[in-house]
């Protein structure tokens, strides 16, 4: 099943019209019905949250598994870069915008670095 197929589904279980939901998340119906009939591929990261607190849902009920495996790396590394000190999250930001040959070069003196001072 596809995001617009399971977004009817789960709004069908719950005995409430595309045009209630449509109310209750601030767009048309047709939009809903537009997202269900998948002429809307993609729908905004706003209104998709809106859905699921309307459908008391969650993203695992909506979305297909390979878009819920993005979600969570997206999860992982948020988490992963939460737990960097500001000075790391400061130099990952600057490593962004080297070219790759001086990311190469900057890993290779990391390599060098958590040998000297292994866990």
């Amino acid at each position: 099943m596809n995001t617009g197929e399971k977004l009817k589904d789960a709004r069908e279980r719950r005995h409430i019209s595309a045009d209630r939901l449509g109310e209750m998340v601030g767009v048309a119906k047709t939009t809903i019905l537009r997202y269900e009939s998948g002429e809307i591929e993609k729908i905004p990261y706003f209104v998709f949250l809106k859905i699921l607190i309307a459908l008391e849902a969650t993203p695992e009920e909506i979305l297909p598994e390979e878009e819920l495996e993005l979600v969570r790396k997206s999860d992982e590394l948020r988490g992963f870069y939460n737990t960097l000190g500001k000075k790391q999250r400061d130099i990952a930001i600057k490593l962004k915008n080297l070219p790759p040959e001086d990311v190469s070069y900057v890993d290779g003196i990391v390599q060098g670095l958590l040998k000297r001072h292994p866990e």
